[in-house]
């Protein structure tokens, strides 16, 4: 085969030989010497790369370096498969071509079938069409250009060896320390555990000497990955003696030490212990051991078995097998560094000269015509270049976004439509390498010389020269390095010219750079395309300009859903574009859909190279935390803390060569450089205090696409398709509702995970993630996948509703555990929690949404390793006996002072010194000596972001005294708290009425929450939440008026949108403009609450409050009425019992006594005077506000905008008319008396009226016209409410009286409360059947009801029935419930006892029966064959299901017995795995 190579040092390619036609320039079957004939012209090459390293194993290669040598290649390589007969020839040729190539001439021996030859590079060459082969059926020439090749092999070694050298590292870990050998110097493993440290030293010590080195040997990847593999098993090993080592420190049992250092007793008792453990376990009986009593006591698992034999033999093997590959290994890596120094030798080059081979080319002609999507954007910057910056000397404009965004695209319309504004114009692709003395060359080549200019002047001196007097527009495309000193050099020349409007236009991926270098603002951040906008681009990619969709209507739809997809990504729709214009078939286009096709494209123009070109920027030690993240869904958001202890629990983080550095911030760094890169991006806050991050879509597609040969994500959709490597050491799995969905797919599902348990390897897993709620429902299939994987590091369980070791049978024996997380309700709580206290290893446990009972967590000082031990419920921290062994644990969220006579002492946290987060101690009144708190000083833990100090409240001598001493002692006053906790996150004071000073709520900007309770002289409760932005305040009464601003620092709550006013005194008016997002306002209890600074005018007090809340008010109305006209933008008002008896009288006899009318009541139409905005109103309790004397009788109070309307307790006289209020859409009455039946007519009669709720207004419907002509109006062609809420009597009078117009529009009817009603009247029963529309009813809280209204099977529409709380109900109606129902609730009916069959209609899909104590029974026969969901909860009779639940409907897909009696659980829990779902208990 004759190759013509671009220069290059060093050149292996391997690939697969097949037969094809001669046209495609391809390989044939049996290769052979080829030759070029001279008339053959190549046009275009183009090259994909896509090698498997796994099958290189089956190959030995030779390898002869390619050297260069006056321009002359010539090499030859050698293939062995191993065959006997297996021959090898080999030729040289040496000739010229013109334009000169040279050349490479390799033969190949193809003893084996061509289709074993590895795949591993596609070659594509284009001929012109006079272009003839010699020989084609068994020749071809290949022509390729080859500097970017060569670099790709090199970094992919770089990365290999990085891996290798990550691997070993890690490995070495357990013996870094001197514990681990000193322990084993004891027993015959010393020499073992010596040799392989050894061994490891050794590779470890030849793979970092290969830091840096030029390295392109495709074949050194297998034997790394070799490496990998041997240095994982060697981790392991030194990982489980390392746990025998704790385990013996933990319990002094001395199980691996020698017999003679045990002495002959010794000896003795311990052979007589196991013997009687062994026999114990053969007899299957109880053990009667000290361990078997407090396993049964304290669910503490028995200790695992130390045998030395096996570890010895494990050891000696490993080393057997490194020591071979180390050899190997170092071999090719010194030939690899001869072949370097005799390549650079011979053409005089050095290190480094080939870093232009990976740079990027870009100019500043425009490629795509249309720009897709960035007409405004263009638009506004254009503007900006043109006129707004013209003013200014230099501006720098940064465009950043992820590659394949578009930057350089949009640029170049950029360039072209202003260029005729500038004298001058340059365009420098930067790439990664940014050298301003390099850059600054390039830029001067591109700038008109002038006529002063002198032979050795410098690039920069001609620069400022060159641009004197001239405005420039410079483009640096591509920039990667955010080297700030280089920036500024490259940028001093460029700011000495004499003219104003220079622009400076920078585009990267990085946000760092893209912040270093801009003058503006903020970067100009890309954003991705919408899906439209994505479709006209995909368009013009596919047709040619003058075409459309237009007949090719089956193909759009298609494209949609392939559109959707990309995410936004105009270099991504490109890919796809080309790859869908070869063929415009549904078939084709399906294909590609569902393959993905784009994502293995691997041209310099398609979106994965870009991407992972980035990716390959990133340091070793980057990739590794962002490639694992590929295991968790697409868009899930990671919080902060969240991923720092994932990366802790991969070991990603250890070895750091900083040892004062924590890992949590070594984690944190690593994090922000990776958003600082663009990998991830920052999502808002959260309520709970955390920062969150999310990786783009095709980045996550990245990430799976990196990582593939040890991570894998499995979808249950892809469960079939998938390829499990047998290197894969980290799994998740995801199981999703559609998974769930029906019986069918479970079923598949099921097939699915089965075949896939067959492929895997669980042995070689590290890492293991199940998302999905309903993960357990395949709990027993995943414990048969599961049941080798020993080895697993780190687990997360999403969606937990089992018994752990159902899904892990071998949980009890992860001796490597390093990280383990928890989400929902695991059955045997206190079982895990005995099987955690042995994870010797574990650094972090997260049980914070594990919603169980763990009982005890005594043991868990047992792990002396933790780091993050994170619990729902504070209290579990505060049971940890002797928690000073925790060392390493950096957040203690609770701890009692002497909860117990021993190991709750003080000093226990005395020895906690890297405590950071959180810290609560209770109980200070148990001290009974100040010196007890020598140990502990507050000021040293400087980290600490939560601070709790609590005295129990109920104590019964409080000594005021002593708790001042404790507080002197502690010392958490001397220093102001944000100079004292500067990370102060969280802060929360309660019970501290003797408390001389508050600090500002928020004290510093890093504040998140506080809680002060019944705290100083004056404070009542203060509540403040940044995240949900939300701040409530209550004083006591006696409170100055300067209290609120004292401790509110309103300056520093511009984002706060909600704020409760509880009891306070006086705020000003200036103050509360602050908040210039505040929507909320709740004002309760108050008076004077509001008040403008003097010397400025009321008027210009006009908030954007949206939502005012007013309750107990305790001034004037007159005060009232000026404190509502201060928000005159409200679209929601809320008056809660606005009287106050004692400003009623004062006004009422203020105005008698002026001769006036009484100034209270006022009326309801000043009161919202100017409210021309308000869309929802609510009164209630406020009969003053509501009565004849404050209402006038000729026109309607409210705003006619009001939309709902709620008034309660219109006792006394007549409110006016509602008739002007159009636009009502839902009213609320209660307890209105005083509203005539006429104005709900009127409402009616508007036609808008939806939603109507009546409570305690009876005669509401008793009208003696004929409702449907009132006010001239035909009801029956008006509104129609679709809702009506009302209690029994109120309800069935309506129903009754208006039934002919409900009949055809009322959907829901909800019936309330009723005390006396036993039986439906024949009347009533009536009036429900003319209810033809209805299909929702509901009856709540019927005590002495004892049955439902007869024949309401006539309700033919009826599909949900709701019956609550009905205490006397025992049966449901004897003619059957409406064929039509399909949805039943039964709740909280203590006397219903069983549901006969034929009261159960056919159409019934879910059965809902909760809280009835005497339910005993489900029909016998069988439940109704339509049935897909059934939920039995906290009903503790039933004990069976019909049958033992051999008889369920076969389209069951939900059953749900929460709460119900442990009998019915057990019976339950065998069904788990037949029924997609099922639930036994809350999470």
């Amino acid at each position: 085969m004759m190759l013509q190579l671009g220069e290059v040092h060093s050149l292996h390619i391997f690939f697969e030989a097949r037969k094809m036609e001669p046209r495609t320039g391809m390989l044939v079957d049996n290769v052979e010497d080829t030759e070029i004939q001279e008339d053959i012209k190549f046009e275009r090459v183009s090259i994909c790369l896509g090698w498997r390293y796994s099958a290189v194993c089956r190959m030995d290669w030779q390898f002869v370096a390619v050297s260069s040598c006056k321009g002359w290649f010539s090499a030859s390589a050698v293939i062995s498969r191993g065959s006997k007969d297996c021959t090898t020839a080999s030729s040289t040729k040496k000739r010229r071509l013109h334009p000169p190539w040279l050349e490479l001439q390799c033969t190949f021996t193809t003893s084996h079938r061509p289709r074993t030859y590895i795949h591993a590079l596609e070659l594509s060459v284009q001929l012109l069409p006079e272009a003839r082969l010699h020989r084609a059926s068994a020749y071809c020439s290949i022509v390729f250009i080859i500097e970017h090749t060569a670099h790709l092999f090199k970094r992919e070694m770089e990365i290999a060896i990085s891996a290798a050298r990550w691997a070993v590292g890690a490995a070495l870990g357990p013996v870094s320390d001197g514990l681990l050998e000193s322990w084993a110097a004891s027993s015959e493993l010393g020499p073992n555990v010596r040799a392989l440290k050894l061994e490891l030293l050794y590779a470890q010590g030849m793979l970092n000497n290969a830091r840096g080195r030029d390295v392109h040997n495709p074949a050194l990847g297998q034997l790394l990955l070799e490496l990998r593999h041997h240095a994982y098993d060697a981790d392991d090993v030194l990982d489980e003696l390392e746990y025998f080592r704790v385990q013996d420190e933990l319990e002094g049992t001395y199980e691996t030490t020698d017999t003679d250092e045990r002495g002959l007793v010794g000896g003795f008792l311990l052979n007589v212990h196991h013997t009687a453990r062994a026999v114990v376990r053969k007899l299957k009986l109880p053990s009667c051991s000290s361990a078997s009593v407090c396993h049964c006591k304290h669910h503490r698992k028995p200790k695992l078995k130390f045998d030395r034999v096996a570890l010895s033999k494990r050891m000696v093997e490993i080393v057997e097998l490194l020591k071979p590959v180390c050899a190997k290994v170092s071999t090719i890596l010194d030939l690899e560094l001869l072949s370097t120094i005799a390549s650079n030798s011979a053409t005089g080059t050095i290190k480094g000269t080939a870093s232009s081979s990976q740079t990027r080319i870009t100019t500043p002609q425009i490629i795509e015509t249309k720009l897709f999507g960035r007409d405004k954007l263009k638009t506004d910057v254009m503007h900006d270049i043109t006129s707004k910056y013209r003013t200014k000397d230099l501006t720098v404009l940064s465009i950043v976004g992820p590659g394949g965004l578009g930057k350089t695209t949009f640029t170049q319309h950029i360039y072209q439509e202003v260029k005729s504004h500038f004298q001058v114009l340059v365009w420098i692709c930067v790439s990664q390498n940014f050298s301003a003395n390099r850059l600054a060359q390039e830029i001067v080549k591109q700038i008109p010389k002038v006529g002063n200019e002198k032979e050795n002047e410098s690039a920069e001196e001609l620069i400022e020269k060159r641009l004197q007097s001239k405005q420039f527009f410079l483009v640096l495309d591509d920039m990667w390095a955010d080297h700030e000193d280089e920036w500024k050099k490259l940028l001093a020349p460029l700011k000495k010219g004499q003219t104003k409007g220079n622009i400076v236009i920078v585009t990267t991926r990085i946000p760092k750079v893209a912040q270093m270098v801009t003058t503006i603002d903020s970067p100009i951040r890309l954003e991705r395309l919408n899906d439209e906008q994505c479709m006209s681009f995909l368009k013009a990619c596919v047709f040619d300009e003058e075409q459309s969709w237009e007949g090719h209507t089956n193909l759009r739809n298609i494209g949609l859903q392939i559109v959707k997809r990309l995410k936004g990504f105009p270099l991504a729709v490109k890919t796809v574009g080309r790859l869908l214009k070869t063929e415009l078939t549904l078939d084709h286009w399906t294909r590609i859909f569902e393959s993905k096709e784009w994502e293995y494209r691997a041209g310099d123009d398609d979106i994965m190279p870009a991407l992972k070109l980035s990716y390959n920027y990133l340091p070793f030690h980057l990739q590794q935390c962002f490639s694992h993240c590929a295991l968790f869904p697409e868009d899930y958001k990671f919080g902060r803390e969240e991923l720092i202890h994932l990366w802790i629990g991969l070991g990603l983080l250890g070895s750091v060569g900083d040892q004062n550095k924590r890992i949590e911030d070594v984690g944190l760094g690593y994090l922000r450089d990776l958003v600082s890169h663009g990998f991830f991006h920052q999502e808002d806050k959260k309520e709970d205090c955390q920062t969150y991050y999310a990786i783009h879509d095709l980045l996550h597609d990245l990430a799976k696409n990196v990582s593939s040969n040890e991570c894998i994500s499995i979808q249950g959709a892809n469960v079939w398709s998938v390829q499990v490597p047998a290197s894969i050491r980290h799994m998740s799995i995801a199981i999703e509702n559609a998974d769930v969905q029906d019986k069918t797919t479970f079923e598949n599902r099921k097939m699915g995970l089965n075949a896939l348990g067959k492929k895997l390897k669980a042995a070689n897993l590290c890492t293991l993630l199940l998302f999905g709620d309903h993960h357990g429902s395949f709990c027993k299939l995943f414990g048969d996948m599961f049941r080798e994987a020993k080895s697993l590091r780190l687990i997360f369980l999403s969606g937990t509703s089992y018994d752990v070791e159902d899904l892990l049978p071998s949980f009890s024996q992860f001796v490597h555990l390093r990280y383990l997380r928890i989400k929902g309700y695991v059955l045997d709580g206190k079982s895990l929690v005995g099987s955690i206290s042995r994870f010797y290893n574990l650094l972090v446990l997260d049980l914070k949404e594990c919603y169980n009972d763990f009982g005890s967590t005594r043991e868990m000082s047992n792990l002396l390793k933790i780091r993050h031990f994170l619990v729902r419920d504070d209290s579990y921290h505060s049971r940890i006996f002797e928690v000073g062994k925790l060392k390493s644990i950096q957040e203690l969220r609770r701890f009692e002072v002497k909860k117990e006579r021993n190991g709750f002492e003080l000093d226990q946290l005395g020895q906690l010194l890297q405590l950071h987060g959180s810290l609560e101690i209770h109980n200070l009144e148990k001290i009974e000596a100040t010196t007890e708190l020598e140990e502990i000083k507050l000021f040293q833990l400087h980290h600490l972001n939560r601070l709790v100090l609590k005295w129990d409240k109920n104590q019964p001598n409080r000594d005021p005294e002593k708790e001042q001493g404790i507080l002197e002692r502690l010392k958490p006053h001397k220093l102001p708290l944000p100079h004292m906790f500067p990370n102060l996150e969280q802060i929360d004071i309660s019970n501290c009425e003797e408390l001389a000073s508050v600090p500002q709520i928020p004290s510093t900007s890093a504040m998140c929450k506080a809680t002060l309770w019944r705290a100083g002289a004056s404070i009542k409760d203060i509540r403040y939440n940044k995240n949900l932005q939300h701040v409530s305040v209550q004083f006591r009464k006696d409170a100055l008026d300067s209290e609120l601003v004292n401790i509110l620092a309103f300056s520093n709550l511009s984002e706060i949108n909600s704020l409760r006013i509880l009891e306070c005194p006086a705020v000003p008016l200036d103050q509360l403009l602050l908040l210039k997002s505040l929507k909320i306002l709740e004002i309760g209890g108050c008076r004077n609450v509001l008040w403008p600074t003097e010397a400025k005018n009321n008027a210009q007090f006009k908030s954007v409050v949206e939502q005012l809340n007013i309750s107990n008010w305790g001034g004037t109305a007159k005060e009232l009425a000026q404190v509502i006209s201060y928000f005159p933008n409200l679209s929601k008002l809320e008056l809660r019992k606005c009287e106050s008896k004692e400003a009623g009288e004062i006004e009422y006899e203020a105005g008698a006594s002026s001769g006036g009318q009484p100034l209270l009541p006022l009326q309801i139409k000043e009161l919202l005077e100017n409210q021309s905005s308000l869309r929802s109103l609510l009164i209630r309790d406020c009969p003053m506000l509501l009565s004849s004397s404050s209402l006038s009788s000729f026109s309607c109070p409210f705003p006619t905008s009001l939309q709902s309307l709620e008034l309660s307790g219109v006792k006394d006289g007549t409110l006016p008319t509602l008739a002007p209020l159009t636009n009502l859409i839902r009213l609320e009455l209660y307890d209105c008396g005083g509203v005539k039946s006429e104005d709900l007519w009127h409402l009616l009669g508007q036609g808008h009226l939806k939603e109507l709720q009546i409570w305690g207004t009876h005669n509401l419907f008793d009208v003696s016209s004929e409702p449907s002509r009132i006010c001239g109006q035909d009801v029956c062609h008006s509104s129609r409410p679709q809702v009506l809420e009302t209690e029994e009597e109120a309800g069935t009078v309506a129903a009754s009286s208006i039934g002919g117009h409900f009949s055809s529009c009322l959907t829901k009817l909800v019936l309330i409360e009723n005390d006396s009603m036993e039986h439906f009247t024949q009347a009533q029963s009536e009036a429900l059947q003319m209810l033809t529309s209805l299909e929702d009813l509901q009856i709540d809280r019927y005590s002495r009801l004892q049955s439902l209204p007869e024949r309401l099977s006539g309700l033919l529409n009826l599909k949900t029935l709701w019956i609550e709380f009905c205490d006397s109900i025992r049966s449901l109606p004897k003619g059957g419930l409406p064929g039509s129902l399909v949805e039943l609730y039964i709740w909280g009916c203590d006397a219903i006892r069983s549901l006969p069959k034929a009261t159960l209609p056919s159409s019934l899909t879910k059965l809902d029966v909760h809280g009835c104590d005497a339910f005993r029974s489900l029909p016998k026969e069988s439940l109704p064959s339509s049935l897909t969901e059934l939920s039995i909860t906290h009903c503790p009779a039933i004990r069976s299901l019909p049958n033992k639940g051999r008889n369920l409907p076969s389209s069951l897909q939900i059953l749900d017995v929460r709460g119900s009696n442990e009998k019915l659980k057990r019976q339950c829990r065998k069904l788990v795995g037949t029924i997609p779902i099922v639930t036994l208990d809350w999470a």
